[in-house]
């Protein structure tokens, strides 16, 4: 074929089949919950969106907090740390070793953003 392997946790056959255990969970929570209910008006239906955010919570969060975090770094560099530095480099008599670190955490802050 044409295309390259795909690993494991991204094969659409082991997606498919993990999103249609789910789906198959949610119909049958509604089952269970629905089984003493008599009038159809307060039966619950099986949500999709419920299975799907069940689906893809996980890399979700994953993602959102990668993002933030990234963010954050994107942020504190630039203007917190490079700020500190400009401070540093303003006063003749600092001590050298504030000035390492201070170059030292904005390549951290550099280095987490573009992790990240």
């Amino acid at each position: 074929t044409d295309l390259f392997e795909i690993p494991g946790p991204e094969d659409a056959m082991k997606n498919a089949a993990r999103f249609e255990r789910l789906w198959d969970a949610e119909i049958e929570r509604c089952k269970l919950k629905n089984a003493n209910d008599l009038s159809d008006a307060d039966k619950e239906k099986p949500s999709l969106s419920k299975a799907a955010w069940q689906f893809g919570r996980t890399r979700f969060l994953l993602s959102l907090t990668l993002v933030v975090l990234s963010m954050f770094f994107q942020i504190a560099g630039p203007s917190l740390v490079l700020k500190y530095i400009l401070d540093y480099l303003k006063d003749p008599n600092s001590p050298l070793e504030t000035g390492i670190v201070l170059v030292i955490l904005l390549f951290l802050t550099q280095l987490f953003r573009n992790i990240t």
